[in-house]
């Protein structure tokens, strides 16, 4: 059995030698295929995994815009008035934790005494948020609820924010600068944050209590409104959270007469959450349309080589029709032919899986901050930092692979086995 295996082996590699264009052609459609399914799956699973500062994804819902319905049937969206958090989502029970934070970190001038002006991305964030979003201290901790309902002048930055402001990138605990003109100190350093990470993201994370009026920078961060995440136990609570919210933004609405506040639709999982909000949508979104445009985007990117492959290994067994014809003569089993083809089919595509991997790693980093891309109204993202936890995602290889392989073996394995079942001395002429 091994010795036929072996010889089998033999034959496919000098089968691809003798034809290395249908060969070369036949990899590199099918690495094109599978570099370009992990790029479109990875465009989503940035969004939607659990992965990196974002460890909860999967368990969180969230309330990011609000909309306010006024008597005169006017429309603000902007985020949620502190009042309405107090309300509703503060007196809440079955959520593990509720975190406030604004989702759009604003770009403000910084700079140590004598320093050059550098200007960073500060984030304003609520009690727990560094439970709720899981990020790397260098030095330092989290803040205390104290701190927090203080809104006492005191932050963490990104090593890379150190860096631009210190020349280095930790021993800053407790040293002072500025942040738009107003006195900040050190409380800790973290690990950089990636922009795909959009709710964790930002150079300077500063404290916000749920009353922030007082607060240091409370016009240039604008904490009119926040967002809000809510971290159930399991996922099979999220209903219970939909309906407590619901219950107690009916009861708060009664306070507001004549203007109603709602959450678009929400809270929101977060891929809802990201169709939702991203484009001020309504709560008529319909997820089925997006999964069946990825699912329509898949299909295009298998079936269209599949096609080409089938079409170019046609014309090539028509051409080794003749071979076929003699190792018939000799005693060359059908099973023998077709195992071949299998084998073909199989080193072709794992020859394939590696070249698609390796291309989908370097169109990665070299187009991240276009693929990735995650402009949103207030500034778009440069320099994106691509995380190696979801730039490669096994499942996701494994599967590009397997439909990649078995569309390789239909679009070989027939012509072959027509070719095998043809007429020896009609071959042979």
């Amino acid at each position: 059995m091994n010795k036929d295996m072996n010889n089998i082996l033999k034959q496919t590699i000098a089968g691809m030698r003798q034809q290395p264009l249908i060969t070369a052609l036949t990899v590199i459609g099918t690495a094109l295929a599978i570099c370009l399914i992990m790029i479109v799956m990875m465009t989503r699973e940035v969004q939607i995994a659990d992965y990196g500062a974002e460890p909860n994804r999967s368990r969180t819902l969230y309330v990011l815009q609000a909309r306010i319905k006024s008597d005169g049937m006017e429309y603000i969206n902007g985020g949620i008035k502190m009042e309405a958090v107090n309300a509703i989502f503060m007196k809440m029970n079955t959520p593990e934790l509720v975190v406030t934070y604004n989702q759009y970190p604003c770009a403000l001038e910084t700079r140590v005494p004598g320093g050059d002006i550098v200007s960073l991305k500060v984030k304003p964030t609520g009690y727990g948020f560094f439970s709720m979003f899981s990020l790397d201290f260098i030095e330092g901790k989290p803040f205390t609820k104290e701190e927090c309902s203080s809104d006492m002048p005191i932050a963490i930055i990104s090593q890379s924010a150190c860096r631009k402001l210190f020349g280095k990138d930790s021993g800053v605990k407790g040293k002072s600068f500025n942040i738009a003109n107003h006195e900040y100190r050190v409380a800790g350093v973290v690990e950089d944050v990636s922009q795909m990470l959009f709710n964790a993201t930002a150079d300077i994370w500063v404290p916000m209590s749920l009353n922030p009026r007082n607060h240091p920078l409370y016009g240039k961060l604008g904490l009119d409104g926040c967002s809000v995440a809510l971290l159930a136990k399991s996922v099979n609570d999220f209903p219970k959270i939909r309906q407590e919210t619901k219950r107690l933004l009916a009861a708060y609405n009664k306070t507001t007469v004549p203007d109603t506040l709602d959450f678009i639709g929400g809270p929101y999982d977060v891929e809802m959450s990201r169709n939702i909000y991203a484009d001020w949508s309504d709560e008529n979104t319909d997820l089925a349309d997006v999964h069946l445009r990825y699912m329509l985007i898949f299909a295009i990117l298998l079936i269209v080589p599949a096609i080409n492959i089938a079409s170019m290994t046609q014309s090539q067994l028509r051409r080794r029709e003749a071979e076929i014809g003699v190792r018939r003569a000799f005693g060359a089993k059908r099973s023998t032919i077709m195992m071949q083809t299998f084998m073909e089919s199989l080193v072709q595509t794992i020859a394939a899986g590696v070249l698609g991997l390796l291309l989908c790693f370097g169109v990665c980093f070299l187009l991240a901050d276009y693929i990735f891309k995650t402009d949103d109204w207030w500034e778009p993202t440069k320099g994106i930092s691509i995380d190696m936890g979801i730039l490669f995602s096994p499942e996701i290889y494994c599967w590009a692979m397997f439909f990649c392989f078995i569309l390789n073996v239909l679009s070989a394995i027939i012509p072959a086995w027509r070719a095998s079942r043809c007429n020896i001395v009609e071959a042979l002429k």
